[in-house]
């Protein structure tokens, strides 16, 4: 005899809570198994943040940069291939103004060149003393060189510093509004002649990464050489009014009379 939908419905409400609560069990114990054997690769991960430290020590500006730069995957394949690949980072101390451009109070440019070494399986991380670079395959400006045995670790190298020296505090003037900008990228004009066809195509070879922070307030005192009564430094002439000026002078005159 068939069932109709009222002889049914009295079998489902009347179903007793153990067995509901079984159910409810056995399909939250299921969800959790599937979450707990999915592969740690299919998670997102979440990227880190560049970040751009400024401080001052012993009247010197220093900068930590940390870009967080990933190289794309022909980048990394021209990497394995032993081709050598030029960063640039640059960094510019700016005080803006607002009847005029912007003053640009330092610019330093941090140039570094990654190559692969397939005899040793190792990554050499060169750094440039100059400028003067414009090819990859001109070495005579890097003189520092550090080997390490990964890829990430080289471009680690590259992309990050720490304690980059921007300058003294006699070189920026007295702004609240002076800041620090920093780009880093790869320079696409120290690529291999047969690399740099198109490049002008293809964003993701010279995408920069731009960072930006204010200038903090030094760490030095405010007193001087003059105002400071133990200060060894010379110190200013005594100034003499007119008054005292003419008694000087009366007082030699009437020395000097007969």
């Amino acid at each position: 005899m068939p069932l109709s939908m009222g002889s049914f419905m009295p079998r489902l409400t009347n179903a007793q809570p153990d067995r509901v609560r079984r159910y409810l069990f056995a399909g939250l114990l299921a969800l959790t198994s599937l979450l707990w054997f999915t592969p740690a690769s299919s998670w997102a991960e979440t990227p880190k943040t560049p970040q751009l430290k400024l401080t001052w020590r012993g009247g010197e500006l220093l900068a930590d940069v940390e870009t967080q730069w990933q190289a794309p995957a022909h980048i990394k394949q021209v990497l394995e291939r032993g081709v050598p690949l030029v960063f640039l980072m640059r960094a510019t101390v700016i005080q803006p103004r607002w009847y005029w451009r912007d003053k640009q109070l330092a610019s330093l440019t941090r140039r570094t060149r990654v190559v692969y070494l397939p005899l040793t399986n190792q990554w050499r991380v060169s750094l440039a003393d100059s400028e003067a670079v414009t090819t990859a395959g001109n070495t005579d400006a890097f003189l520092l060189h550090q080997n390490v045995s990964s890829m990430p670790q080289a471009i680690a190298l590259a992309s990050n510093t720490r304690g980059w020296a921007l300058g003294r505090v006699a070189d920026f003037a007295e702004s609240t509004d002076t800041r620090v900008v920093v780009t880093f990228a790869l320079d696409t004009t120290a690529l291999p002649r047969p690399f740099q066809i198109g490049v002008a195509d293809q964003g993701d070879w010279g995408a920069p990464i731009t960072l930006a922070a204010a200038m903090p307030p030094t760490d030095l005192p405010s007193t001087t050489a003059g105002n400071d009564p133990n200060s060894t430094g010379p110190k200013p002439a005594p100034v003499v009014t007119a008054e005292e000026l003419n008694q000087r002078r009366g007082a030699s005159e009437g020395g000097q009379r007969p």
